[in-house]
């Protein structure tokens, strides 16, 4: 269904605009030669992609700063990107090849289809494409505001990639400093509690509930860094523990377990507090039934196993088909 209001968006966004010259499309969307110094900091000038984050850019009106510098191995570089949007940031590494920009995995190598530089008249300007998951068209500037000369090549570059038209980002990179109730909350601990003793979820208490002041801290936290309003968790773990016989048909309760959430927590118990390795066989087991019940419960079968994106196909076929192998030759 989201495939198809996006195709549908860029067909009506395109059917009006005169396609740009073959040979004008040829030369912008070549690779550049040779990448410039990316050390410093670029502004994100305007994105294009597909509909769903074209809407995203367009509500929300993010402005965006990359401050990139390079580390001691060669071609490697930090990339602090910051939104002027809650205060949001992110760090990442990520490797340079030629004209090629690719992730940094945990092992310290080149992860991920590779974003290419393409070509651009601008000249502090460098735009990036890149196609991992969804298209993604990006001019970024030393500047704060370019030309209307080479925003419109942006443009043109765009549509030769079938993309709709650019969003432009708000160019006011001044943030306002955190107010003092955010810069305490967001403080780590200078020392971690006793990890012997048992927590219970909510909230990472002792007790199984909180007061409702203490609740109110735990939002004001989330809020502070951009999140949603906390979903407050069900106190009545017995329910989970020894279900009756109605509750066992209910299906959040199995979500309770079947989740990332779980399996990530079971790893932890193993690396960092020695539990048996045994533990990592239920944590596996639960991340395969958690992708199986992400793809089954989709509210739209068709996008989830699209062909659009071969790749993302392929890889859910083959989660079913272990989900297939893995039930058959289960034991108990």
């Amino acid at each position: 269904m989201m495939k198809t209001l996006c195709v549908a968006a860029l067909v009506l966004s395109l059917s009006s605009v005169c396609q740009p010259a073959p040979l004008a499309c040829e030369k912008l969307l070549q690779p550049v030669d040779k990448a410039p110094d990316l050390s410093g900091r670029w502004y994100v000038i305007a994105i294009s992609s597909s509909c769903i984050l074209q809407l995203v850019a367009r509500v929300l009106l993010p402005s965006v700063h990359v401050e990139v510098t390079s580390k001691e191995t060669p071609n490697v570089f930090d990339y602090l990107i910051k939104l002027k949007m809650h205060g949001l940031c992110a760090n990442e590494t990520f490797f340079q090849e030629n004209n090629k920009l690719m992730d940094e995995d945990s092992n310290n190598t080149a992860d991920g289809d590779p974003d290419l530089l393409l070509q651009t008249g601008c000249s502090d300007c460098i735009v990036t494409k890149g196609d991992s998951v969804v298209d993604l068209l990006v001019l970024f500037s030393r500047r704060t505001n370019i030309t209307a000369a080479e925003l419109k090549e942006f443009e043109t570059q765009a549509e030769c990639l079938g993309l709709a038209k650019p969003q432009v980002l708000d160019s006011d990179h001044v943030c306002q400093p955190a107010s003092l109730a955010c810069e305490k909350l967001l403080q780590p601990v200078d020392k971690a509690p006793d990890n012997n003793k048992l927590f219970d979820v909510d909230s990472n208490s002792r007790r199984r509930n909180i007061t409702a002041a203490e609740l109110k801290e735990f939002e004001t936290q989330a809020e502070c860094l951009g999140l949603a309003k906390p979903q407050v968790l069900d106190s009545d773990h017995a329910a989970a523990i020894e279900p009756s016989h109605f509750d066992k048909m209910k299906v959040s309760l199995a979500l309770n377990v079947f989740r990332k959430a779980t399996s990530a927590g079971l790893k932890y118990m193993v690396q960092q507090e020695n539990r048996p390795l045994s533990y990592l066989t239920t944590a596996w087991f639960l991340e395969q039934v958690d992708r199986w019940f992400d793809l089954m419960s989709s509210r739209h079968p068709i996008t989830v196993l699209s062909r659009f994106k071969m790749e993302e196909y392929q890889k859910a076929i083959i989660v079913l088909q272990n989900i297939v192998h893995l039930f058959r030759g289960i034991k108990i």
